[in-house]
Order: structure tokens, then C-alpha cells, then sequence
């Protein structure tokens, strides 16, 4: 029993090292998504005068986008209340969480903090799985 206390109570460095490993992947992922929605408004979905519905077909089980855009307007309001929020969002929690896993003290701590920073950072993709169809996810 005094062993397993001990063992708790103390922090290794390995555990720590791979806590932040494993945190900085999860946010850089995050990172990485945001970048490719970016991309996806700002290249892919044609830029038209007015927003219009896209209209996909499905062309040998691969998605293609047949009519409809966005405004410039629409693309800018996207990226300013949509991509900026979620890349500064990140690279914030990338700092406080990187923080906050180092100043733990013990084992238990290390895999208590990871584990929450990692679902703060996941509980969107978890919302959005929940609440959205499949082939809306599919088209997205």
C-alpha cells in the first residue's frame, strides 16, 4: 500500500515528457484541420457576387462540387469568426496547456491534466460528430 502511494506521488520525467508530447500532437492536428478549412474556403469554394447553396454529385464515390460559392464577404466573415478564433484558440491553449502539464507534481496529476487538456481541445469534434449527420460530415 505505502508503495503504491509513493509510486502516485512522485512525477516522472518520462510520463511528463510523453504528457506534453501527446498534447502538442493534439493541438498541432487541431492546428493542421484549421489550415486545411482555411484552404478549403478560400481556394476550393469558387468565389461568386452573391453566396449560392453548393450542389455536389457524386462522381465514382468522390464528392464533386457542380454549382454555387461564396461571396467575398461570406469567406472573410468564415475565416475572421470561424478560422482566426480556432488557430488563436489553439496556439493559446498550446501555451497554458504546455504550462500547466509542467507544473504538475505528481503522476497522477501529469495523466489527469493531459487527459482534460486533450478533451478541451476535442469536445467541438465530439459536439460536431454528435449533432450532425453523416453525410453532412461526408461533404464537409
Amino acid at each position: 500500500s505505502t508503495l503504491d502511494h509513493e509510486t502516485c506521488e512522485h512525477l516522472d520525467d518520462w510520463l511528463l515528457a510523453a504528457a506534453v508530447w501527446v498534447f502538442v500532437v493534439v493541438v498541432l492536428t487541431d492546428l493542421q484541420q484549421s489550415i486545411d478549412m482555411a484552404e478549403l474556403y478560400c481556394r476550393q469554394i469558387p468565389t461568386v457576387p452573391e453566396s449560392k447553396v453548393l450542389r455536389f454529385r457524386d462522381v465514382d464515390g468522390k464528392l464533386v462540387l457542380t454549382q454555387g460559392g461564396f461571396s467575398v464577404a461570406h469567406k472573410v466573415g468564415v475565416f475572421v469568426f470561424v478560422v482566426l478564433p480556432k488557430i488563436c484558440y489553439a496556439f493559446f491553449l498550446l501555451v497554458l496547456g504546455v504550462t500547466y502539464l509542467i507544473f504538475s507534481t505528481t503522476n497522477v496529476d501529469v495523466i489527469l491534466n493531459c487527459t482534460a487538456l486533450v478533451f478541451i481541445m476535442d469536445i467541438d469534434e465530439f459536439i460536431y460528430s454528435f449533432f450532425s449527420l453523416a453525410r453532412e460530415r461526408q461533404v464537409l
